[in-house]
């Protein structure tokens, strides 16, 4: 049996067994025109008035967009489309993003055919700020990071109000000001580091803390590491409060689909939309297991997800389907070096040390970090990348070179399952109903 494994930004392997088999998404259609989907979608929102009744000349929209949608480029074309339908003029439109997109040219050319050259492409980075970080009509560029970046965060973010634990809320300036925001998100079945932590979906989790600063983003990952419940709670309600805070009615949710895509486009009122995206997303991506393995090969598929985070979330993925004892190779493209809390591994003895450790820290590597770590401890990870091979071996992980290696690595085991884009899929082995809601 010869398979054929898709992994990084469009790479693939071939693997040759006959013990190996495939856990993957549903096979739900992919849409043909996304940015049509998006722009019906918010003519006729769901349990929402259309947009030309909300808005109202001169105000100011922000559309905000989580850095891990698929096919954003299309998503964004087709909401500034909508936008300009109902009568908001391009200049008054300002996508928001936390990454780069990924093909640029379709985005120009898309703003070019809507004639809305005037939209505003504004790059929120909390942890690197620059004057240089807005363009009109143009997908922002890198800028260099200044001197004094404490004092640029809080100019290029601006205070909302104070949430019911005492803390200020902040977003994006853009965001804080603007009439009308629009969140734009990827809905996913949930996932924690500790079954027991894992959250309930938030109708905000889009927005909250991905565009707020880099402080909230710090206390926020350090609470999602914890395991009591009651830290999960709290998580969740100041992701809901921050929407409320905002103002925020009506907001945008995608469901992908194999490769990449998506599947289903979700617009309206906040409530109504979450829980039938919630519902979408559960069905495509839970997909479950007759069996174990002693060897669980999780690929991490897409030009913007090879991410430690996305590495974190294909581990939990395949933790959930080997054997005790069993190995966990990750497939990417990861070109990303270990920072923040990952640097803790490094030459590490003592990994139970490690994890207290890291529950403490108020770092957004911490999270994929301890689940790193608890991976470590179960069973041998193995790690396809770009990164060298001695930074990769430092971290506790055995790297693989190439498809030779992987194949050798089956072929050394009875069972090998393999998880196509790992980094979205939360599979479940059959009998076991705890996995339903972790």
């Amino acid at each position: 049996m010869s398979l054929k494994i898709h992994y990084g930004e469009q790479n693939s392997c071939q693997l040759s067994s006959d013990t190996v088999s495939v856990v993957e998404p549903s096979d739900a259609k992919s849409l043909p025109k996304i940015a049509e989907a998006v722009r019906a979608g918010l003519a006729k929102p769901i349990g929402f008035p259309p947009l030309v009744d909300t808005t109202v000349p001169g105000d100011t929209v922000a559309v905000a967009v989580s850095q891990r949608i698929p096919q954003a480029e299309q998503v964004v074309l087709g909401a500034i489309a909508a936008l300009m339908d109902a009568g908001v003029e391009p200049r008054d439109i300002a996508v928001v993003t936390t990454v780069k997109f990924s093909d640029e040219a379709t985005l120009t050319q898309g703003i070019d055919e809507l004639s809305a050259g005037g939209v505003q492409f504004v790059l929120h980075e909390p942890h690197k700020v620059s004057e240089e970080s807005v363009s009109e009509g143009s997908v922002s560029e890198d800028s260099a990071p200044e001197k004094n970046v404490t004092g640029q965060q809080e100019e290029a973010t601006a205070m909302v109000g104070i949430m019911s634990d005492d803390q200020p809320l902040r977003f994006h300036r853009i965001i804080a000001e603007a009439d009308f925001v629009l969140p734009i998100g990827l809905s996913e079945p949930q996932r924690a580091v500790h079954a027991e932590a894992t959250m309930q979906a938030s109708k905000f989790a889009s927005l909250y803390p991905e565009f707020s600063d880099a402080a909230t983003i710090a206390r926020f990952s350090k609470n999602q590491n914890k395991p009591a419940p009651k830290s999960r709670e709290k998580l969740y309600k100041q992701q809901e409060e921050s929407g409320w805070l905002l103002g925020v009615l009506c907001i945008v949710q995608v469901v992908a689909s194999k490769g990449n895509d998506i599947a289903a486009v979700f617009a309206g009122d906040a409530i109504d939309v979450t829980k039938a995206a919630t519902q979408h997303s559960e069905a495509a991506w839970c997909p479950v297991s007759e069996q174990q393995a002693d060897l669980v090969i999780a690929a991490v598929s897409g030009t913007q997800q090879q991410t430690w985070q996305n590495v974190a979330q294909a581990i939990h993925a395949a933790e959930r389907l080997v054997s005790p004892g069993g190995a966990i190779a990750i497939l990417t493209e990861l070109k990303e070096k270990p920072r923040g809390g990952l640097r803790r591994l490094r030459n590490a003895d003592d990994l139970a040390e490690v994890q207290r450790k890291l529950v403490r820290d108020e770092d957004e590597y911490a999270g994929p970090a301890l689940q790193l770590a608890q991976a470590l401890e179960n069973g041998p990870v193995f790690l396809m990348s770009k990164l060298p091979l001695a930074e990769v071996e430092s971290l506790g992980i055995t790297p693989i070179a190439n498809e030779t290696e992987l194949q050798r690595l089956v072929s050394n085991h009875d069972k090998t399952i393999v998880i196509e884009e790992a980094h979205r899929l939360v599979p479940r082995l059959a009998g076991d109903a705890s996995a339903t809601s972790n």
